[in-house]
């Protein structure tokens, strides 16, 4: 058995996906531990820092792709 491949949108669903699932069982641990406390609002943070950080990495990884222009076999010349 393969492992199916992710496209790339799928990919970054499931990162962010999983960045949330681990915010909440670190809130959830937060609650169980002693002398902390689990707090809505940094869950609230723990998921934007996780969206804004995919949402930069696939800028960065669209300004390093080439362009069809640049890739394309160079033109003749006349």
């Amino acid at each position: 058995m393969g492992r199916k491949r992710l496209t790339t949108r799928a990919a970054y669903r499931r990162a962010l996906l999983e960045s949330v699932h681990y915010a909440l069982a670190d809130e959830i641990h937060q609650s169980l531990v002693p002398h902390r406390a689990s707090d809505i609002w940094d869950f609230a943070a723990d998921c934007a820092g996780a969206l804004l950080g995919s949402l930069l990495y696939r800028l960065l990884a669209l300004r390093q792709r080439p362009s069809p222009s640049t890739s394309a076999a160079p033109a003749r010349p006349r």
